[in-house]
Order: C-alpha cells, then sequence, then structure tokens
C-alpha cells in the first residue's frame, strides 16, 4: 500500500480553493474524468423531482431498513475509476511518475533506477484512458475494491436520511481530500448534500464514511445519486462512477 507521512498536518484549507484549473498537472483523461461529476451533477440539479431524494441520517450502516424500496437501476455502490496522475504531488509524496516508450504512465519512488518499474502498483494510459494493475492491489478496511480505485457507496435508511461514503484499495494512495455531493430528490423537492472535507487521516486513510441528512418530502418515494464523487490521492485523481439508491 501507498502511503505517505510528511503531510498529515494538511489543513481543510489547503484544498478548498480546489478547481478544475488545481488538476492542471493530471494528464487529459483525469481532467475530462474530473468533469463527469460535474455534468452529473448538473443533470441531478435539472431532474429535480422526477430523480433525486434526499433524507436524515440517524442510523448507522448496520441498521439498514428492512423495508426500504429499489427502483429499475439502482447500485448502492459503484467503482471508483482512476483518472489520472498528478504529477506534482505525487513528487510531494516521494514518487516519481515517469512515461515508457507505449505511452503507459506509471509511479516509483524517488531513486529507483530509470529502467526499473520495481514499486509500481499500477500504470496508466492517459489517451486510452486505460488502468492497469499491476499485481493484487490491498484490500481496503471493508474488503471492497470494484474500481481500479476501490468502491464508493450510497446508502438511504428513511426518507430524510442516508449514508455515503468511500473505500480505497491502496494501488493508488491513501486520500487527501474529496469533492463529495450527494444529489436526492422527490415528487416535490430536490436538495444536493455537500459532504466534501478531508478524510480522518490524509494521505493514509482509505475509507471515509458519512451520516447525512435532508429534506425534499416525505409523501413519494425519495431517489439518491451521485453528484459529483472526486477523492484526490497521493498520486492522482478517482471518480466515483455513481451509486445511488432509493426508498
Amino acid at each position: 500500500m501507498i502511503t505517505a507521512s510528511r503531510h498529515h498536518g494538511i489543513t481543510a484549507s489547503r484544498h478548498h480553493g480546489i478547481t478544475a484549473s488545481r488538476h492542471h498537472g493530471i494528464t487529459a483523461s483525469g481532467k475530462r474524468a474530473a468533469k463527469i461529476g460535474l455534468v452529473v451533477l448538473g443533470t441531478v440539479a435539472l431532474c429535480g423531482a422526477s430523480f433525486l431524494p434526499s433524507t436524515s441520517v440517524a442510523a448507522s450502516e448496520e441498521n439498514e431498513s428492512p423495508t426500504r424500496g429499489y427502483f429499475a437501476g439502482v447500485n448502492e455502490t459503484a467503482p471508483l475509476s482512476f483518472g489520472g496522475f498528478d504529477v506534482e504531488r505525487a513528487a510531494e509524496n516521494g514518487f516519481d511518475v515517469r512515461t515508457d516508450p507505449q505511452g503507459w504512465q506509471y509511479a516509483v519512488p524517488f531513486g529507483t533506477p530509470e529502467d526499473s518499474m520495481e514499486g509500481a502498483e499500477f500504470r496508466f494510459h492517459p489517451v486510452l484512458g486505460v488502468t492497469e494493475l499491476l499485481g493484487e492491489p490491498n484490500p481496503s478496511p471493508r474488503n471492497t475494491v470494484g474500481g481500479e480505485c476501490g468502491t464508493s457507496t450510497i446508502t438511504l435508511y428513511t426518507r430524510t436520511s442516508g449514508y455515503t461514503a468511500y473505500n480505497l484499495n491502496g494501488s493508488m494512495g491513501g486520500a487527501i481530500y474529496h469533492t463529495w455531493k450527494v444529489g436526492v430528490s422527490s415528487q416535490t423537492a430536490n436538495a444536493i448534500v455537500d459532504k466534501s472535507g478531508l478524510p480522518p487521516f490524509p494521505t493514509v486513510s482509505l475509507s471515509w464514511g458519512t451520516d447525512f441528512t435532508f429534506d425534499v418530502g416525505q409523501s413519494s418515494t425519495v431517489y439518491a445519486a451521485m453528484g459529483e464523487g472526486v477523492v484526490e490521492t497521493v498520486l492522482g485523481i478517482c471518480y466515483s462512477t455513481g451509486p445511488s439508491d432509493s426508498i
């Protein structure tokens, strides 16, 4: 598992100004991936009462309501996919991002011989947008792997509460910051719940989760979907491919 210890003191202020331009050091595919969340967020807002829900969470992950309902296409857990390297951030954490003659990028610890891939856990092709793991990924604390980076989750407990989380598999390093917005809606209202912020231990944490609450009325089915889910890791960016739920 890739970790780094020298940024434990990282503060929220370092990341609150993150915008699309923050990722100029990320590959073209990474920029595209980051924009996907913004597009989905816009779609959520436009769909309004016809698609998303909101709820306030007063339950734990283990106390899931046995009476909750589902709609076609709902998927509580979805993969986290790799969107590209952040060369500058990787260097700050002791990794050199290199490119081989075929265009594949990979990260190795500083000091690794030029012709060696020792220490690289995966490689990424920015033109093809393909990620290949070079070994078995480290299991996350909840044993969820799913995408190249791990998984993302949305669970509704009631028509006013829910839970959302991500679990990294460690191949792309620990989490540093996340932009995390859940869209919720019913037939009468819609809302965006913003849970962006820091993981428990920046650069080290592989998982994060939180309860959330909302109010979109309780007279009809409530829907929840990922509006924008981006996790900045030690080596680059991972984005949620869209978990959703209904009740």
